[in-house]
């Protein structure tokens, strides 16, 4: 009987708290700035060619395209040989695209660099073979709001 009725108090407060909860939630986006990371590692000894077919075909591309990354890293230590980072300016939805905009005038930008698709297709499979792998990472800045000892927040870049 006691069992039966402990049961059923902890059933009413349940039917209780669960509305107030619910009145309390409200949908909230994640604060800071989106980036697309690309981590890298190329295969033995080819690092330096890579780099300079980076600066070859495809830096000339994106200056013309505005495409460039945002932050390029050449790693001196650790188990990566160069990080690259592109902000997300829509969040994480601008990876939802199978070739966006920036790609399509990119590819295009590199054929007429390269004189047509065939060879700038060869200039990315020649690159891609380079690599001995990659990955890609989603993350987002975070920092302490301004004037905030702590918490989630935007930090320098005020919060997106």
């Amino acid at each position: 009987m006691r069992k039966s009725c402990l049961l059923a108090l902890v059933c009413a407060l349940a039917v209780v708290a669960v509305p107030a909860l619910a009145q309390e939630m409200a949908p909230k986006k994640w604060e800071g700035t989106w980036w697309q990371v690309f981590h890298v590692d190329f295969k033995d000894d080819m690092r330096e060619k890579a780099i300079a077919h980076i600066e070859t075909y495809f830096v000339p591309a994106g200056e013309k395209t505005g495409t460039n990354p945002d932050l390029v890293l050449l790693h001196h230590t650790g188990e990566w040989d160069m990080t690259v980072a592109w902000k997300l300016d829509g969040g994480p939805a601008d990876l939802a695209w199978e070739m966006s905009s920036e790609d399509v005038a990119w590819m295009k930008a590199m054929a007429e660099a390269t004189g047509g698709m065939e060879q700038a297709m060869k200039a990315w499979q020649d690159y891609m073979g380079m690599i001995a792998r990659s990955e890609m990472i989603l993350a987002r800045s975070w920092g302490p709001p301004a004037g905030d000892g702590g918490g989630e927040g935007g930090g320098e870049d005020g919060g997106e």
